[in-house]
C-alpha cells in the first residue's frame, strides 16, 4: 500500500511540474507572439486560465498528502494524542470533500470552455 501512495504521489507532483512547465511555455509564447508577430494563440488564454485551476488542485493535493496545508491547531493544542486520531481523520475527510467540490467544478468549466 505504501508504495502505491508514494507512486500516486510521484505522479501529481510529476502533472504538477509538468503543468507549470506548460503554463510558463505557453504564457511566454504569448507574449512573444503578440509583441513581435502580432498575433497570437485563440486558445491561450483559456487554456492559461483552466491551467492555473489545475495547477491549485494539484498543489492542494500535493500539500494534503505532505500534511503542510493551511490548518488551524488551536484545538489540537488542547486535546489528548488519543483524540488527535479523530480530529485529523475530520480534517482528511473535510479535505477530501473540498477537493471533490473542486473538481467537480473544474470539470464543468473545462466542459463550458469546451463547447465555447
Amino acid at each position: 500500500m505504501r508504495r502505491l501512495v508514494h507512486i500516486m504521489g510521484a505522479i501529481e507532483d510529476g502533472l504538477l511540474v509538468t503543468m507549470l512547465a506548460l503554463m510558463i511555455a505557453l504564457a511566454g509564447s504569448q507574449i512573444v507572439a503578440r509583441n513581435f508577430f502580432d498575433s497570437g494563440f485563440s486558445w491561450g488564454d483559456p487554456m492559461l486560465r483552466v491551467m492555473v485551476l489545475w495547477v491549485g488542485l494539484l498543489g492542494a493535493m500535493a500539500a494534503t498528502r505532505d500534511e503542510r496545508h493551511i490548518s488551524i491547531d488551536v484545538i489540537s493544542r488542547f486535546l489528548k494524542p488519543e483524540h488527535l486520531r479523530y480530529t485529523s481523520t475530520i480534517n482528511a475527510l473535510f479535505t477530501a470533500i473540498v477537493c471533490a467540490l473542486i473538481s467537480w467544478h473544474a470539470i464543468g468549466f473545462v466542459d463550458r470552455e469546451w463547447q465555447g
